[in-house]
């Protein structure tokens, strides 16, 4: 697959190859009949057109983070590959509903290919903190022209607490006088 990408894009880098076949995959993976899980099918099955076809190309392939606590942030470099200017509508869609995104801009206007301003950089973070502790959040960041994904690339964080009994302390003292005082230290650790 990458062979035949490099063929059709001498001048595209490694990790443009890549990104390239990650965020054109389809997500159509089944394993015994049933459809396979995220860890099963990654970014899914290789669409070799789509990739070569591709507009966008990427910093990262994915976003992944193992150990989520409350909130996680991501960024990427989006590159525009195509002989024009384009405009994008980003998206991001989670699997689990007690998670939340924010998403600094819902739309990316990238020059044409190896001219300024064919880059740029997206920023989101998922909020974690109303997920079941313990579980894997999955989803994608979605590129959109029109009605359509045209790329997308994986998510998956797992929501994760903060075990550092030195994170958070508190002291309860009552004086000879029956004042209650009441101290609570978080710590950034």
């Amino acid at each position: 697959a990458a062979a035949l990408i490099r063929q059709a894009h001498p001048d595209w880098s490694s990790k443009q190859i890549k990104t390239a076949l990650i965020s054109t995959a389809r997500a159509e993976v089944k394993v015994n009949q049933q459809p396979a899980s995220p860890f099963e099918q990654g970014a899914g099955m290789l669409d070799i057109p789509a990739a070569i076809n591709a507009a966008l190309t990427f910093e990262s392939g994915s976003y992944a983070h193992g150990a989520c606590v409350a909130s996680c942030s991501f960024t990427n470099v989006v590159t525009n590959v195509s002989d024009t200017a384009q405009s994008w509508t980003v998206d991001i869609q989670l699997d689990d509903p007690q998670a939340t995104f924010t998403l600094q801009q819902q739309s990316l206007t990238l020059a044409k290919a190896n001219t300024s301003g064919a880059s740029a950089n997206l920023a989101f973070s998922i909020d974690t903190s109303d997920v079941e502790n313990g579980k894997w959040v999955f989803g994608r960041v979605e590129f959109r022209q029109g009605n359509s994904v045209s790329q997308q690339l994986p998510i998956a964080v797992f929501a994760n607490d903060n075990s550092d009994t030195r994170a958070l302390s508190s002291n309860l003292s009552v004086a000879q006088n029956g004042d209650l005082s009441a101290t609570t230290r978080v710590r950034n650790i």
